[in-house]
């Protein structure tokens, strides 16, 4: 056998054994497209759920590309999703940042479908282990790769549950550093440490809402995402924080220049929408808006539309949880979501709500309480980009307000009720 057949040998055992691997941890997704209809239809379910990322929106939200792909891969795959449109055969590597903000390599190809006309066939996969192999680079995380987020995030020990590391946000954030148990932290229960070893063990990761304890005093609730890593052959969690009530502290706070508006004098839910949306200090480009009460455990989201623009202003009807605004912002940690076009969009909330009641671009901002999402508030417009520039974090203390009224004011009707 010649050096270069051992090589080839070598080379389909590494393409063999990684396929085997990705296999293993998320299938490859098969994906056809049809160019005249612009329809994309997947086979199986469209997420790589140990990465956080939802392939769908690669394809149809350049927002979302930009927010995931590395920047310099970013044109590459914008050349290669062009050709897929012009049913032209295509392949490219490309890198994304998981949840935690570490690079996965990915492989796409597509390929105009044999004796099928006007039909565009496609893969996409997982190939991070393959390359590392090829290039001999190794599988930890990078020391430093902590300080590279913007938000707080932090390393710990899973045998002591002390912190190896934090970066500058969650410092800030905290007011802790390295060696400090995290039950110094976080209010963390005996019963919720049990579901967060639950969750780590059975799903490899722990999502929900934490209070952080503040220098102070004060107490923070924070959307936190727990996940197992092994790093330089110690187990640990890395820990990602998102504050529901107050921007990052690391990020100047400009909203205090624009006031809120009196959302005391509101006698009713519609007409506490009414209130925000006549006020055009908020959010000038919105011509509706739209309130989602969220009730995960019935499977339902409670829809209430309020504005001149909505061909129907509906009052507390029913659509699912799953495939709404609410389950997409849980399932990724946003802290908020803007569609620029919801005519390219594969949501089905969009098509079944949106679409129909003329809304084009949307912004969505959530409310968290103690037992996870309550509502969404959701500015629209008739146009697209509408929101293109709205800052993610801009108006938490608004919806903050919004939802403590709507909450005391759904107290005295029910204390009406009784009485």
């Amino acid at each position: 056998m010649t050096p270069d057949s051992h090589l080839l040998s070598h080379a389909l055992q590494l393409v063999q054994q990684s396929l085997h691997d990705c296999l293993q941890d998320d299938p490859i997704l098969l994906w056809q497209l049809d160019p005249v209809r612009n329809k994309l239809r997947f086979f199986s379910e469209p997420v790589f759920r140990t990465l956080g990322l939802n392939v769908p929106l690669l394809f149809q939200n350049g927002d979302y590309l930009d927010r995931t792909v590395l920047e310099e891969d970013r044109e590459a795959l914008r050349d290669a999703l062009d050709k897929m449109k012009m049913q032209k055969h295509t392949g490219i590597f490309f890198r994304i940042r998981d949840e935690d903000g570490c690079p996965r390599w990915l492989i796409m190809l597509g390929m105009p479908a044999p004796e099928t006309p006007f039909s565009y066939i496609g893969a996409i996969g997982r190939c991070t282990r393959m390359l590392r192999r090829v290039t001999g680079e190794h599988h930890g995380m990078p020391p430093e790769s902590i300080d590279w987020l913007s938000s707080p995030a932090m390393l710990v020990s899973f045998s002591t549950w002390k912190i190896i590391s934090a970066n500058r946000s969650a410092r800030d954030l905290c007011g802790q550093g390295e060696n400090v148990p995290l039950e110094d932290v976080f209010a963390i229960s005996e019963d919720l440490k049990a579901a967060i070893y639950e969750g780590l063990t059975f799903s490899r990761r722990w999502q929900g809402v934490l209070r952080v304890r503040k220098p102070g005093g004060s107490v923070l609730p924070c959307s936190v995402m727990m996940r197992p890593l092994s790093q330089d052959g110690q187990h640990c969690l890395w820990i990602r924080l998102t504050p529901l009530l107050a921007v990052d502290p690391t990020i100047p706070d400009v909203r205090e220049e624009t006031p809120l508006p009196d959302l005391s004098a509101a006698s009713g839910e519609r007409e506490l929408l009414r209130l925000v949306l006549r006020n055009p200090q908020i959010l000038p480009a919105a011509e509706g808006i739209i309130l989602s009460r969220i009730f995960p455990d019935e499977n339902r989201v409670s829809v209430t539309c309020e504005g001149t623009m909505f061909t129907n202003n509906m009052e507390h009807v029913d659509f699912p949880y799953i495939g709404s605004i609410a389950e997409n912002i849980v399932r990724f940690s946003l802290d908020s979501l803007t569609v620029d076009e919801t005519s390219r969009s594969i949501r089905p909330i969009d098509w079944a709500l949106f679409i129909p009641q003329g809304v084009r671009s949307y912004y969505a901002e959530p409310w968290f309480g103690q037992n996870g999402i309550r509502l969404v508030l959701i500015f629209c417009s008739p146009r697209g980009g509408a929101f293109s520039d709205v800052r993610g974090a801009s108006l938490h203390r608004l919806v903050d307000a919004f939802a403590r009224r709507l909450n005391e004011l759904d107290t005295h009707r029910t204390l009406r009720n009784i009485l």
